[in-house]
């Protein structure tokens, strides 16, 4: 029996309403936009990378579901994401019901490209909610220029950490983030 730990997706992932990725190398040229539509069937769309290797050429998106009794959801959770932005289908003005969250817990979110910050899209932002546990989140700055505008905070209970390592600059632009902790092992961060 022969097993692969390398997978290459030569188009975007689309309307799916999962993706999770627990090890190996994963290769996606384009985007992976998760959303799905079932009217009878309540849908968390989800993106769950709990260990490997992503690296996603454009952005990662979980589309905002059309009502309150589903979520949208990105948790990273361990291994590293290499993407140019992640994105949610909300915002913290969003008072429509409908949930919108990233947690990180362990995982690393590397940079594939700058911004600046009168970009439109910056590299993590759009979720009604951003948690990070204890182990945190880890902005690997991969020689690039990155604005956070995301609002962050800690899981329930936990002291949150946000990690900022490599070459580049971080500009952490949220009116007050929670984050307990936060380690510059590299690179420049502005607030």
């Amino acid at each position: 029996e022969e097993f692969c730990n390398e997978y290459y997706i030569p188009h975007q992932v689309i309307n799916r309403p999962e993706f999770e990725i627990s090890g190996g190398n994963v290769t996606v040229p384009n985007y992976v936009l998760l959303g799905t539509e079932v009217a009878t069937v309540p849908v968390t769309n989800v993106y769950r990378q709990t260990g490997g290797y992503a690296a996603i050429d454009g952005w990662v998106s979980v589309s905002r579901p059309s009502d309150s009794s589903r979520t949208a959801r990105v948790e990273l959770d361990g291994g590293v994401l290499k993407t140019t932005r992640i994105m949610g289908g909300g915002s913290v003005a969003d008072s429509s019901g409908v949930v919108s969250e990233f947690s990180a817990d362990g995982g690393t979110l590397r940079a594939r490209t700058s911004v600046d910050l009168s970009n439109a899209y910056p590299f993590l932002y759009g979720f009604r909610k951003a948690e990070l546990g204890a182990k945190g989140l880890t902005v690997d700055l991969n020689g690039f220029n990155v604005h956070i505008p995301q609002h962050l905070t800690n899981k329930p209970g936990q002291t949150g950490r946000l990690i900022v390592v490599g070459s580049g600059n971080v500009y952490l632009s949220a009116d007050g983030n929670d984050v307990s902790e936060l380690v510059c092992a590299g690179g420049t961060t502005r607030f």
